[in-house]
């Protein structure tokens, strides 16, 4: 059950942690998206915000969805308590909702404190990860440190023995399904368009959910 999440800070905060409380009737949370709070209080959460929260929520055991939407002021250490989550499997790190992917100041969201907290879960036995969303910042630049992690994620979506289902039964098809009449929620990717494991059947996410493996698909069709 995805339960939707209440926030409210107080009128006379000073965006410390105490100032944040999380509201939730049942304590059970599955889904987060920090677009709950408006932008202005999004964008000035900081790491030990959004640990405190990440926290509070028993985020680790039980977050399935998580939305880093508006937080232009995280590194990402906050997240570490995420490691080794087996519960989480939809994480979007993009900072936007539906409005461009680029930010101006880029943010100092860091992949060198990221990455490793998502190999963490990655690499679990029971890792549930169907979908992650990085920053477009990461996706252009394409740092060694990023794409060595983009080959850790393929070599994990191929483990799971995840196809592509656009019909065929070649798996080096591996065309990307557009096919509206598709109905399951997730499709293997290709060697076209590098796609990985991204959610079809809303034009919103067809951008910056699958240029993430272009460039690395292109390396690997070079050698």
């Amino acid at each position: 059950m995805s339960i939707t999440p209440k926030w409210h800070n107080t009128k006379e905060s000073k965006q410390g942690a105490d100032d944040l409380s999380v509201c939730d009737a049942h304590g059970n949370w599955t889904r987060l998206d920090f677009a709950d709070f408006t932008k202005e209080v999004a964008s000035k959460l900081t790491d030990e915000h959004v640990q405190r929260i990440l926290e509070l929520i028993h985020a680790r055991d039980q977050l399935a969805t998580l939305h880093l939407t508006g937080c232009l002021s995280l590194v990402g250490h906050g997240l570490a308590v995420l490691s080794g989550s087996t519960a989480l499997k939809h994480f979007d790190m993009s900072l936007v909702m539906h409005d461009s992917a680029s930010i101006s100041p880029a943010p100092p969201i860091s992949e060198d404190v990221i990455l490793p907290i998502l190999a963490s879960i990655v690499t679990m036995e029971r890792s549930s990860v169907e979908l992650l969303c990085f920053p477009k910042k990461w996706r252009m630049e394409k740092s060694p440190a990023f794409q060595f992690f983009i080959e850790r994620y393929s070599n994990y979506l191929e483990n799971r023995s995840i196809h592509c289902n656009c019909g065929t039964e070649s798996f080096n098809c591996r065309r990307l399904c557009h096919d509206e009449a598709v109905k399951t929620p997730r499709a293997w990717g290709c060697e076209e368009t590098g796609a990985s494991m991204i959610e079809f059947g809303d034009p919103k996410f067809s951008e910056h959910y699958y240029q993430v493996h272009l460039h690395h698909s292109s390396q690997k069709r070079a050698k």
